[in-house]
Parts: C-alpha cells; structure tokens; sequence
C-alpha cells in the first residue's frame, strides 16, 4: 500500500480520486465511509483498501467505536482478499482490542488464526465469541464453534479438553460428522477401546450415505478384532459393511482373511467369489477364482465345485499353471482320462491363441498329454504327435527327443519322426555311433536303402560292430571304381547342398573379385618346380587319371580345365600358383593311382580352383588379412593406406591395375558387407576346405579314401589335423544334405 501525505488530502486528492477537505471528512466519518463503499461496489478494492489505510492512520479516538469496528474489519477482508495475511491478521487485533463483542469480526479472526495454525490465540478469540454470543448462536453454529475448539485442542494435542469439545458440538448438532470424527480421533489417543466402540457406533448412525456408513463398519469391525481379538464380532460387522456397500472390496478381504484365521470356510469361499465377479481384470479374477476353489476342494470338500472354478480360471486366464495341475490332480482322481485329455488340449490351445505362449509350459503340457495317450487311452500315434510337440518346443531337450523316436522307430507310420528326432538326438550327443545304428536300421524299414548305406558305412569307418545284414549291404556296394556323375554341380547346387552352413559369402565374394588382381601376381613360374614345355600333361590322352580329370571338371562345370603338369616327385595333387595356373600331379597318382584316390584329390583341387577359393589354396591366412585390406584401400577412398611393406605396395598396384568392371563392383558390395564386422579369416579357409573334401567324397565315395589322402596331403589348408578334417567328413557323409545331393545326382543305390 503507498503512503499518501498530508498534502494530498489537503489537495483532495487520493489515489486519483477526488475528496473532500480533511476536515471535512473528520467532521462526518460517513462520506468516507459511503466512497469507500462505492470503490468496492465498482469493483475497485485496491483503490478501497489505500484509502483506508489512510484513514486507518489517524488515532481510533478520532472515530466513533462503531466506525474503528468497521473500519478494521472491511480492512483485515480486503487484505485477505489481496492474499496479506499478515495484515489482515493485524487489522483484525487492532479491531478485536477495540471491540471484541463484534461477532463478525470475531469470527473472521478466528477463522484467519485457525487457517495460520495460530491455535493458542485462535483459541482466546473463540471463548471470548462465546463469551458473548452463546445464547444468540443457533444449534448448527454454536456446534460448529466447539468443533473449532475442538480442532484447536487436538492440533495443540491437549486432548481431553479437544474430547470435551467435540462432545459439546455434539451436544448442539447429533449429526455433526466432522465432531464425531474428530471425536473418535482423540478418544482413540486418550480413551479405552469400549469408548472408541461407542464413538463408532455413534458415527455409523449418524451417516446418510450407504458407502460412509460401509467404511465406519469397517474400522468397527477392526476394532473388534484387534482392540478386543474378537474375530467373530468383526466377521459379523464386516458382513454388515458389506450389506451396506455391496462393491466395498476391501471388506470381502477383511472377510477373507478373518475367516480363515477362525475356519469359517464358506464365508472365505463366498468372499473369493464375490471379489472375482467386482474384478474387472481376467488375471485378478482369475486369482480370487482360483483362491474361492482351493478353499472349495481342500476345506469344503466340494470336488465338481472346486474343478468348474479351476476351469472357469483357466478360461479367464490360460498361463495359470496352477489352476490345470489342480484340475488335472482332480480328474486324475477320478480317472477321467476323456476329460483329462480335453483339459490339456484346451489349456494348449488357449495359450497359443492368446500369442503369449512359453515354449517350456506348452513343451509340458505336451509331454503331459503323450503320457496320457500312451499309459492311458492307449493311442500311440496320438502320443507320437504329442511327444513330437514338446520336443519342437525344447529342441535341446534330449529326453523328448528320445520319447518320441521310442514310440515312432517300431512303428512304420511313424519312421519319418523317428529319423528327425534321431537327427536332433545326434546333434546333441557326443556319441553319435548307438543313435547312428538306430538311424540306420530307421532308414531300412523305410526302405530308404541308400540312406541306410551311408550310415552303415560311416559306422563301418569308425569301427562300430555290423550285423551281419548290415555288413552284407555295406559289402556289396564297396567297389574301388570311379562313378561319373552326369548332371552338373551348379552354382545352385552347391549352394544348397555343399556349401558348409557357416560360409562366409562376403569373403568368398572379395576374394572371388580378388583372384582377377592378384592371380598373377601371386603366380610362380614353371621353373621354380623344373617344369618345362614336356611336362605338360595332355589332358585327351585315354589315361585313366586324364579320363577322371575331365569328368570331374565337366560336373563342376569348368569350361577349360586348369593346365595341368606332371612333376614325378610331386605327391599327390597341388596347385602350383602357376602362370598360367595350373596344377602339378605325381608320377604315383599319374601312373597307377587308385580310381577312388584320384576322384578325391581331384574334386577337391578342382572345386579350391575356383575363384572365390583360389587364393585360400595357395595364399596362409595372414597374407588373405593383407589382401583384405588392400582391397579396402582400393574402393574406399577415404582409408589411407599408410605405411605399407614393398610387397603389399606391389600387390595393391596389381589389384588396382586388374581389378575392374564387375570384379570392382563386386568387391566394393563385399567391402560395404564386412566394414560392419571382424570377419574371420582362418574360420572362412577352414569352412572353404571342408566344402572341398564334401565334393572329394561325393566323387570318391570312399570314407576311408578320404582319411587315407588327408594324412598324406602334401599342399594343406589352415590349421587343423587330419582327423579334424575327418570329423567334419563324416559328419557330412551321414547328414540330410549328402543323402539328398545323391538321390538328386542319382548316385543313390535302390537296394
């Protein structure tokens, strides 16, 4: 508020406003009073307010008692209107000094302490209203002014005087709810706990409302219990709650957990039902559900009650494994298995058709429902199905796997699932000869003779004993002679039946566009091997390894084979990395090798001929990193190439110089590929080897061939020994894709 001096009223002006003289105004205190009333009436209390403090600053004996009361009163409004407490709190002190039989400023300050928690002197304000203005107060009033001294009491925790408060306001106004609970609140602090009984008695009758009346029999019937350990009386006013407010779950609780704190097992029930239909989420429903039948089974021993409520669960709620194993327990006791079936079957079909499906629960239920049809309702190809779809849900659990191939190998309607399983059993066993000789004998009653001779063999190579039946068949198709194979191996097939599954085809696309760079520049000439132009070997010429050179060459669709040359010292077959390229045989393979040991080298060597595989045959894998990032360097501009060696200096010329076009094209696409990760090199040679002795031993056919040649390979790949090698042949020689390429190339055998 801005102080106005003397001189303005002397000016009569205020705040804008004209006035009148001061002495004017003096002599009649009623035209300020009637401007004072017009500023507020248009609105303008700011204005009111400045001019009472004016007025205000002249000493109270200058005004007649009744215009001092007005004056701090409308003040003290005003002032709390324009959110100052503080002064509006002062204005009415100086009012209540004057005056403080003045009920409406009296009231107002009171009210203004109470609200700023002053309570002692809100206190002092209240009984001097009641002092004077207790006879003139209504009933409804008066009981409010207790109530407020009540309230004062109790925030000053005196207690008692706050329970004699309240119970005067009680006096005035029976339905006062506010006394009644303020009451309750401190006879809870000070009094015995029949005084708070009859305190809530009295709350609950003086409430209207049904649902009020609902929540004051609950903390009743709290007091019961736990002030009195009166569990019965509690259980009866809970119930009475629950007539009043039939939706107040909180009392069904109470009634639940009472109830089976004393054994009063219908009322649990009834309460567990009761919750489940005011639920609106299936899950919680299906919760109370389940808790209403568990008390029906196991203490009301009400079996058909408890196994529709078990199912109603489930309906609600699928993944509630505890509700089916309650069900099934149930119809187990009873042996009925029909039933039993249906459960388990709706119980699968619900959770896949909800999406949420857990791969171990439904792997169960699976396995639940085959050993049902198995030990049960005597239904064995149910079973086989059964078993078989637990085991697609935990494809690494060996025991499905087993359960099934148990059932299906003796079954001929069943051979197909006995070999998958079979296949999954060998994937994770470290023993594959027992499952591999089921496999076989599988393979035979399917008449799938040729898939039983692959197995046979490999159980053969690795010196696992033969029936006699077995060892015939094997026996009759062990023959040392070179079979042709007339279709083409194309790029398609190899894909898809010879490539290894962890090949890496980025690198096999780099080094492929590579070869074109670096073919020469990694070549050797014929005179480090002391070849001259007679030592070229002439390819038409009706030799028996010439004749087998082209066969080979033409199935895996070489144009114009490799040049190749005779070295009488050389063992085996090598790539020379010659200029041009070329491949340097022995004397010993030339001259009298077997069929089947010449098939084999030269499969493998032709297929590392190829370009992808070229540089992995005649290049460590140290120098393939080298070419790596020599290629990078080349297609992408922004990697500098440092400090490079004189060597890879001369490499990155040639690639730059030769590596064009398409080759270009092709090696950025597989630079792009790798720059997101660390390929591995020696992992990709060693996968490239094993795509070359797969296509060694489908023209060999001869798993002891192809052990005899890689303990004597003169030219080696990576770094694993000979019997690693192995390892991967034989895995190969008895899988799905080798017996597949077979039937397709028809090599397989009828029978």
């Amino acid at each position: 508020m801005s102080d106005v001096d003397d001189a303005s009223w002397a000016d009569g002006e205020v705040a804008g406003h004209s006035t009148h003289s001061l002495t004017a105004d003096l002599v009649d205190f009623g035209i300020a009073r009637g401007k004072v009333v017009d500023l507020i009436a248009n609105d303008e209390g700011d204005h009111a307010l400045e001019l009472l403090g004016q007025l205000a600053r002249w000493p109270d004996s200058t005004r007649h008692l009744e215009d001092n009361v007005w004056l701090y009163e409308l003040s003290g409004r005003l002032q709390q209107q324009a959110g100052d407490s503080e002064s509006a709190l002062e204005s009415y002190a100086r009012g209540f000094a004057l005056e403080p039989r003045h009920r409406t400023l009296v009231e107002a300050y009171a009210d203004l302490l109470f609200e700023m928690n002053r309570f002692e002197e809100g206190l002092r304000v209240v009984q001097q209203l009641l002092l004077h203005h207790k006879r003139d107060l209504p009933p409804v009033e008066l009981a409010g002014i207790y109530r407020r001294l009540g309230a004062s009491y109790e925030a000053l925790r005196h207690f008692p005087k706050a329970r004699t408060a309240y119970e005067k306001a009680l006096e005035q106004d029976q339905a006062d709810q506010l006394a009644l609970t303020g009451l309750l609140r401190v006879v809870s602090e000070v009094a015995e706990p029949t005084e708070v009984i009859r305190v809530r008695q009295k709350l609950v009758r003086s409430l209207r409302e049904p649902a009020q009346r609902s929540i004051a029999l609950l903390a009743l019937g709290d007091d019961w219990r736990n002030e009195f350990n009166d569990s019965g009386r509690a259980l009866d006013v809970y119930e009475q709650a629950l007539q009043e407010d039939p939706q107040n779950r909180a009392a069904l609780q109470r009634i639940a957990r009472v109830g089976t704190e004393v054994g009063d097992w219908r009322r649990v029930s009834r309460a567990y039902f009761t919750l489940a239909e005011l639920s609106e989420d299936m899950s919680e429903k299906a919760d109370w559900i389940v808790r209403a039948s568990v008390v029906a089974r196991d203490e009301l021993w009400e079996a058909d009650k408890a196994l529709n409520g078990f199912r109603a669960a489930l309906k609600l709620d699928p993944s509630r494994l505890d509700a089916f194993k309650a069900v099934t327990s149930l119809l187990v006791d009873g042996q009925k298995w029909e039933d039993l079936e249906q459960a388990y079957l709706q119980v699968i079909t619900d959770n896949v058709q909800r999406g949420a499906t857990n791969d171990r629960v439904l792997s169960v239920l699976w396995q639940k429902l085959g050993d049902l049809y198995r030990l049960h309702l005597d239904r064995e190809k149910d079973a086989v199905f059964a078993y078989s779809q637990a085991a697609d849900r935990l494809p690494d659990n060996m025991g499905l796997h087993a359960a099934v191939v148990n059932l299906a190998e003796v079954n001929v309607d069943h051979l197909d699932k006995a070999v998958h399983h079979l296949r999954e059993m060998m994937r994770l066993s470290d023993d594959d000869g027992p499952l591999l000789e089921r496999l076989g004998k599988v393979y035979m009653r399917q008449k799938a003779f040729d898939r039983a001779l692959c197995v046979y063999r490999a159980l053969a190579y690795v010196g696992m004993p033969l029936d006699e039946k077995a060892k015939g068949f094997v026996d009759r198709f062990d023959t040392a002679m070179f079979r042709p194979i007339e279709t083409k191996l194309t790029p398609s097939v190899l894909k898809q039946f010879i490539y290894h599954e962890e090949m890496d085809n980025d690198l096999s696309m780099l080094f492929g566009a590579l070869k074109a760079g670096l073919d020469e520049w990694t070549g050797e000439d014929k005179a480090k091997y002391g070849l001259k132009r007679k030592d070229r070997v002439k390819v038409d010429e009706p030799l028996a390894f010439n004749n087998i050179y082209r066969s080979i060459g033409q199935s895996l669709g070489w144009e114009t084979l490799p040049e190749l040359w005779h070295k009488p010292d050389q063992s085996g077959l090598i790539n020379g990395a010659l200029v041009p390229e070329g491949l340097i045989a022995g004397q010993e393979l030339l001259g009298s090798g077997r069929e089947e040991f010449m098939a084999f080298i030269i499969a493998k060597q032709l297929f590392l001929f190829l370009p992808p595989f070229y540089l992995a045959s005649i290049r460590p894998p140290t120098d393939l990193k080298i070419f790596l990032q020599l290629a990078a360097i080349h297609v992408r501009p922004d990697i500098q190439p440092g400090n490079l060696d004189k060597g890879s200096e001369s490499a990155l010329k040639a690639i730059k110089k030769r590596v064009r076009g398409k080759d270009f094209e092709q090696m950025k696409k597989a630079i792009d590929h790798l720059s997101s990760r660390q390929p591995d090199i020696e992992r990709w040679v060693d996968v490239v080897e094993d795509c070359a002795n797969r296509v060694g031993l489908l023209f060999a056919d001869d798993l002891k061939v192809c052990k005899e040649y890689l303990d004597a390979e003169a030219q080696t790949l990576g770094s694993r020994t000979a019997d690693q090698r192995m390892a991967s042949i034989l895995s190969y020689a008895v899988s799905d894709k080798f017996m597949d390429l077979r039937e397709r190339l028809g090599l397989a055998v009828a029978s």
